[in-house]
């Protein structure tokens, strides 16, 4: 077998040369990927350029009449020239070197293995695929099985940082209900349907539907910082968070439920063009940490933080009770209530203050 393609998802939980796979015995039809390099054959190594540790990664490698090519996340990631055949009836070891040295100390998410080599195209394919099922951004453009491109990555580049997606692909057999991006603090979480009355453990366990093949959507940050200090002029209760989010949708997902892993994350902010300071953004209100909405291709988000406390001096009639949540913007139940005047006013119920 002088051409395949090899895709891998997985982690390693410590820094040694752990192996993923080892197709062979040892000789020059040996065929190994690893943690840190790939080895075909007795013909050389091709050591990548970075190592795959503790975060999980994409690792693929494309072997070709003019040797091996090796790629992390989509990235280019060392080479090996070669004409070395495969074998074709060895023994497949999966997260165990045949040597008995440096079995995989880690994680396997999936390993696709095909006969042949791929071109560009396919890989992206491919990877895409994989990127959306297990939230990595790759570095190309995200495409569909039939080629379709779902994210531009030289146009969106600005966004181009912690992406995810969900959606459905009948021609490859993915259904992704739910994602969040693999990448530490990357905040939203995205699950398909009205989840407010209980989060799906899994996207298997998600029984909202999308109706129609090549659906999707995705969503990518612009890599700010998570600090609210953003502008946002329309309410002065609101400060936003610096870090917003661009949607590409392709058909129609429909209602989805936004979780922000972030406690001081209240408010979701939607604006059609990007611009939160021209007053024009939709604001919803989360509650108990979690919302949903209806998302166009192309809409921005961002969350803000309710930081605001207002003052208000209010004249009551002595035989009407007053509702004091109404002049809070925002007002979540809970929270503790302290009269100052000395007035000797019962605040217990806030919402129906007797000043008689």
């Amino acid at each position: 077998m002088k051409k395949s393609a090899v895709y891998i998802v997985a982690n390693s939980d410590n820094t040694q040369d752990n192996a993923f796979i080892d197709h062979g015995t040892s000789g020059a039809y040996n065929f190994i990927v690893t943690t840190q390099r790939a080895i075909l054959g007795q013909t050389g190594t091709g050591s990548y350029t970075t190592n795959v540790t503790e975060q999980f990664r994409l690792i693929s490698g494309i072997k070709d009449a003019a040797g091996l090519s090796l790629f992390l996340d989509g990235i280019a990631n060392g080479t090996l020239a070669t004409t070395g055949t495969l074998g074709q009836d060895e023994i497949f070891n999966i997260g165990v070197n045949h040597g008995g040295a440096y079995d995989l100390e880690g994680n396997i998410a999936e390993i696709i293995v095909y006969r042949n080599a791929h071109t560009a195209t396919e890989k992206e394919k491919i990877e895409s695929y994989l990127a959306i099922k297990y939230g990595i951004t790759v570095s190309h453009d995200y495409l569909s099985g039939d080629g379709a491109m779902l994210w531009d990555s030289s146009a969106l580049s600005v966004y181009h940082n912690n992406i995810a997606g969900i959606g459905r692909d009948n021609c490859q057999a993915l259904y992704q209900k739910q994602s969040k991006s693999i990448i530490a603090g990357s905040i939203p979480a995205i699950y398909l349907g009205d989840q407010t009355g209980g989060l799906p453990a899994t996207s298997f366990s998600n029984t909202a539907t999308i109706a129609n093949d090549k659906s999707f959507m995705l969503w990518g940050s612009n890599g700010a910082a998570t600090t609210y200090t953003g502008t946002y002029p329309s309410n002065t209760f609101v400060d936003i968070m610096e870090r917003t989010w661009l949607v590409q949708e392709s058909g129609t997902v429909g209602t989805v439920t936004i979780v922000p892993d972030d406690a001081d994350a209240q408010v979701l902010l939607v604006d059609a063009d990007g611009d939160f300071t021209d007053g024009n953004s939709i604001e919803i209100l989360l509650e108990n940490g979690m919302t949903t909405y209806d998302f166009a291709d192309g809409d921005y988000f961002t969350f803000g933080t309710l930081t605001c406390k207002e003052t208000s001096t209010l004249v009551c009639d002595a035989s009407v009770s007053v509702n004091l949540t109404a002049y809070v913007w925002g007002y979540q139940f809970g929270g503790f209530w302290t009269e100052t005047t000395s007035s000797g006013v019962d605040l217990s119920d806030p919402t129906a203050v007797d000043f008689e």
